[in-house]
């Protein structure tokens, strides 16, 4: 997402996102769960879900929590896989919940804060966030990017889970974590 001095707004949707999101919807009942202002959340949300077919009403701001933890998703734990690209925003009691996503930088970070030697050592960094896909003028692949091989993984995950003879040791976390 970019946002213009202006207030403007443009949204570059991941590849493979309507996708992953009618997969996943098969198998999950899936939450957002996101650190940004209402308003901006209602934008995003609107397009990843214009009919609330994927998160209904299951949408969860910084006004509920100061950090994102599974106390707000009202599920057991054990039975819970978290998909972020920040590791740092959850508890660290969550921790062993989330699947980490790579990010995806399509448009350019206004980052001013950078001063020349570090400008100079992430030059040697093979992808550094500094150089965006529109920059680059590629794009994340859809069929073999973060979101293509979460969804692999999410099935793999829960295809084990439900398959888990002994109803007790069903835990997601053993299995993102193995």
């Amino acid at each position: 997402m970019w946002r213009s001095k202006n207030g403007k707004t443009l949204c570059k949707l991941r590849p493979f996102a309507r996708e992953f999101l009618l997969e996943a919807n098969k198998l999950f009942q899936m939450h957002v769960f996101e650190d940004s202002h209402p308003k901006q959340l209602k934008e995003v949300t609107s397009l990843l879900d214009p009919q609330g077919t994927y998160f209904g009403k299951r949408i969860i701001t910084y006004r509920d929590s100061e950090m994102k933890n599974l106390d707000l998703v009202l599920a057991e734990e054990r039975g819970v896989v978290i998909l972020d690209d920040k590791l740092e925003y959850w508890w660290p009691e969550d921790h062993t919940n989330v699947l980490q996503i790579r990010p995806y930088q399509y448009f350019k970070r206004r980052d001013n804060n950078k001063n020349w030697i570090t400008k100079v050592v992430d030059l040697f960094k093979t992808r550094h966030p500094e150089f965006s896909y529109a920059e680059e003028r590629i794009d994340e692949d859809a069929e073999d990017g973060g979101l293509a091989n979460a969804l692999e993984l999410l099935k793999e995950v829960h295809r084990k889970f439900f398959t888990e003879e002994d109803l007790n040791s069903r835990d997601v976390r053993a299995l993102l974590f193995p």
